[in-house]
């Protein structure tokens, strides 16, 4: 089952999906963030945290404790 977690780069809205692998042994992550936000487009140093994200990890919290590293922060709405 995949989660999707909606939060920021650097103040930049991502979705960020997790996925778990198909051989149960981790999960899969993808990093998507908004095309266009306050009528300007994404920043190169979001795109490029973005794909230093993406990935493949041994658990959730690893993949989360790496976000986390690369300034990902949730929403809370």
């Amino acid at each position: 089952m995949e989660t999707v977690v909606e939060g920021t780069i650097k103040n930049w809205p991502v979705s960020i999906m997790v996925a778990p692998l198909d051989n149960e042994s981790g999960v899969s992550v993808y990093c998507s963030p908004e095309e266009i936000h306050e009528g300007r487009s994404t920043p190169v140093n979001v795109l490029e945290i973005c794909n230093v994200c993406n990935g493949e990890f041994f658990s959730h919290a690893l993949a989360m404790k790496h976000l986390r590293q690369n300034n990902f922060r949730v929403s809370i709405d």
